[in-house]
């Protein structure tokens, strides 16, 4: 697919439950009891009460390699991983994604045939095989994001299209349909959804950043971009911040680059309103931000992973990274993607009081598709994964104030008093 410097066209009661992939805690309970209350839909689990959370992981997704890794996030320099995945079921990685129960995503553009592969915690520690496979036999997939409905979109090298499939297609491996199919151009590569649920493309072959609308996605066909950002040689996996602002990383240019929303509201050129470049850098790809808001990023070309602080990204400039993992000992070749799993963050509840059923907003970091949310000890009655940033939840039945919690298989929030809910 790639060069080596260069890429071209080329959650007791009698209940019935089972696992579905980017739902809230794993479980659909079609009747289940709580405190003498019927509840029936989605129900979310709940990380113990006062269980330590587990110290924060980066996971690199490596295309050459073929392999996925994991490190302490505090790691640096030319450091040996603490697990390493190789299983054959990947070749040529391109994206990954993870849901909220810490099974990871992983599109093989190479494989024979192409698939996503879904691995679990213990399957990524164990370099075992993938619980799930879904063959793509008609797709070259580089890239993958978790709608809000808890679908998986892929989008594809070389021509071939954006698709959907649904969290019932992802129950169990073979090779479904895709639920919707679009052309959109060639060479994509990174995907993600802003807070709208409109879908978010890198458009490394033709050199355009695109988005489509919750409406252009409903149907299969040939959609005429809402927007089309253009001026990076080689834009890949656009990325948000806590900010709303879209962050693209430019293969060909090896630069990473900042729109504001107000430069993405309407197609064209603009001027990035910050452009990050570094010695370091070949060319950089997959991103992510933590909670503290530092910048990772992965890097084909330098074979690295590269962090940038706040205040690294708030003027354009040549950088340093604040951290470099790099090197023969990290098992690194070609870095695709990168992602750091720690304890979401929850900083705003909205509205911050009312009663049980009310849909109340989330803001915060580290959310990710089938989160579970708690109002004191009480699971949410369902969860809707928004963006990593944000979520949405209905309260259940409880009383006074109470801290909202969300839990994924980083940990478990730490409680304050931007999480408070009154019930009245």
């Amino acid at each position: 697919m790639f060069g080596r410097c260069n890429q071209s066209g080329s959650k007791p009661t009698t209940s019935v439950r089972r696992r579905v992939p980017g739902v809230v805690g794993c479980l659909i309970a079609l009747t289940t009891c709580l405190g003498g209350v019927l509840i029936a839909g989605v129900v979310g689990t709940v990380a113990p009460a006062g269980a330590a959370n587990p110290a924060p992981v980066l996971w690199e997704t490596d295309y050459g390699a073929s392999s996925v890794s994991s490190f302490p996030a505090s790691a640096s320099g030319n450091v040996a991983p603490t697990t390493v995945n190789t299983n054959t079921t990947m070749n040529s990685p391109g994206a990954s994604v993870f849901d909220a129960q810490g099974d990871l995503w992983v599109a093989s553009y190479s494989a024979s045939p192409p698939n996503i592969a879904e691995f679990t915690q213990s399957e990524l520690a164990t370099n075992g095989a993938p619980s799930v496979v879904i063959s793509t036999p008609s797709l070259q997939p580089n890239g993958v994001a978790f709608d809000r409905a808890g679908d998986l979109w892929v989008g594809s090298f070389n021509g071939h299209p954006l698709v959907e499939f649904t969290r019932d297609q992802l129950t169990s491996s073979g090779s479904p349909t895709p639920a919707v199919s679009l052309m959109v151009g060639s060479n994509s590569w990174g995907l993600t959804f802003d807070a709208s649920g409109d879908l978010w493309l890198g458009g490394y072959g033709d050199g355009a950043v695109k988005e489509y609308t919750p409406a252009q996605l409903m149907t299969s066909g040939t959609p005429t971009p809402a927007v089309t950002l253009t001026g990076l040689s080689g834009p890949t996996f656009p990325t948000f911040d806590a900010h709303g602002n879209l962050w693209v990383s430019d293969y060909n240019g090896s630069t990473v680059n900042k729109y504001t929303a107000a430069q993405f509201a309407a197609s064209g050129s603009p001027t990035p309103s910050v452009v990050i470049s570094s010695g370091s850098f070949g060319s950089p790809v997959g991103m992510d931000f933590d909670a503290a808001g530092n910048l990772w990023v992965a890097d084909y070309g330098a074979a690295g992973v590269f962090e940038f602080t706040p205040s690294q990204q708030s003027a354009t400039g040549s950088y340093t990274p604040a951290v470099i993992l790099q090197g023969s000992n990290t098992g690194f070749i070609d870095g695709a993607d990168v992602y750091v799993a720690e304890a979401p963050v929850v900083s705003s509840v909205s509205p911050a009081a009312g009663g049980a059923g009310t849909t109340v907003t989330i803001t915060g970091t580290g959310f990710l598709s089938g989160s579970s949310v708690s109002f004191g000890s009480v699971p949410a009655t369902s969860v809707t994964y928004v963006t990593p940033y944000e979520l949405q939840a209905v309260a259940p039945a409880n009383v006074g104030a109470v801290d909202v919690t969300v839990s994924t298989f980083g940990g478990t929030s730490a409680t304050s008093s931007a999480d408070l809910f009154t019930y009245t």
